[in-house]
């Protein structure tokens, strides 16, 4: 059950429990329900806790694109996340479940910011793949997190910089690279009629370095990964990370395991990316921040020379950028989730 209708008017009957199934039918029988529903809430793959709803649903070049709420486990607190979906009919449930790309969005966004801003819908549904767009950190936790909601937009709400917090309070709610790879990859695959092996990945600023970590350290879980404008090096760039890293981890230097250089210079040869390519626009106005030369560098020297980094002239960090390359980025994700 999504949520997506409005049942509880339409149902004469509910029982719960696995045990009171005759008892539905026996009353059935009898002629004196309607419509009736059992609640098997018992199995740990339904606790309530797991409830997912749709909150909207809206067409879009031909798919469909819903909004979707629910409970986070690694994050202690309701997650939402907006999905793109080719098509939306019952009978394609029975076809072969589509491959989907995980867009990560950039510092003080929402799902909302890809999901209204960039122009997805029409490559997706040609290629067949569904997009979900995540949000950017967790929300309503200021009761253990107080400082989630201050006035540093580099901190807290909107800025979980996809990683794994180890430091109190964050630790509780802040576990963004485990809900990205793990359990938001779950939700949709359990609710949504998407494959649990083709999944690719992707992400603007703050989250084109969480794109590339996340391919970087489970490259066995992506069939391919970019990234737009990337924050190539969060352990050295104050501007973006210093006040989150410390936070989260004591200190920038902790953090070196959600950094997608310092993890190339870390594990060198030995680490198998997926295939995938970096977008920058030649104007970006962050691009001492980004530290782009970093990454190249440490693509070079460790053996991803094959792994390219490419400047479209004139653009800037904005979604102007994004929608100038992101139809190439669902076409080289497509090629290879549809392999």
């Amino acid at each position: 059950m999504l949520g997506e209708l409005p049942l509880d008017k339409l149902v004469t009957h509910s029982f719960d429990g696995l045990d009171k199934v005759s008892d539905l039918v026996h009353t059935m029988h009898e002629g004196n329900c309607l419509r009736g529903v059992v609640n098997i809430n018992s199995h740990e793959s339904l606790l309530p806790a797991d409830d997912i709803k749709v909150i909207s649903t809206v067409k879009s070049c031909g798919g469909f694109i819903k909004t979707v709420e629910h409970w986070s486990r690694v994050n202690d607190c309701k997650m939402t996340f907006s999905i793109f979906l080719p098509e939306d009919r019952v009978e394609r449930q029975r076809r072969e479940p589509y491959p989907a790309i995980y867009f990560c969005s950039g510092l003080t966004c929402t799902h909302e910011n890809a999901t209204s801003k960039m122009n997805y819908a029409r490559q997706c549904k040609k290629h067949g793949v569904v997009m979900v767009m995540p949000d950017t950190s967790p929300r309503g936790v200021d009761a253990a997190c107080p400082d989630a909601s201050n006035s540093d937009w580099t901190i807290g709400y909107g800025a979980g910089h996809y990683c794994n917090a180890t430091q109190a309070p964050w630790n509780k709610h802040f576990n963004m690279y485990t809900y990205i790879t793990e359990e938001l990859p779950s939700v949709v695959e359990r609710y949504f009629h998407v494959d649990t092996e083709r999944r690719s990945i992707m992400g603007f600023s703050m989250g084109g370095n969480g794109a590339l970590i996340c391919a970087a350290k489970q490259p066995e879980r992506y069939r391919s990964v970019t990234a737009l404008a990337p924050i190539s090096r969060p352990t050295q760039s104050e501007f973006f990370c210093g006040s989150a890293l410390t936070a989260y981890f004591g200190s920038p230097e902790a953090a070196k395991d959600y950094s997608i250089s310092d993890i190339l210079n870390e594990k060198g040869r030995a680490l198998k990316l997926p295939p995938g390519y970096v977008d920058v626009g030649s104007r970006d106005q962050f691009m001492q921040h980004l530290m782009i030369p970093e990454l190249i560098k440490s693509l070079n020297e460790n053996g991803h020379g094959n792994f390219p980094v490419n400047y479209h002239e004139d653009y800037n960090h904005s979604f102007y950028f994004i929608n100038e390359v992101i139809e190439d980025h669902i076409d080289f994700h497509a090629a290879h989730l549809n392999r």
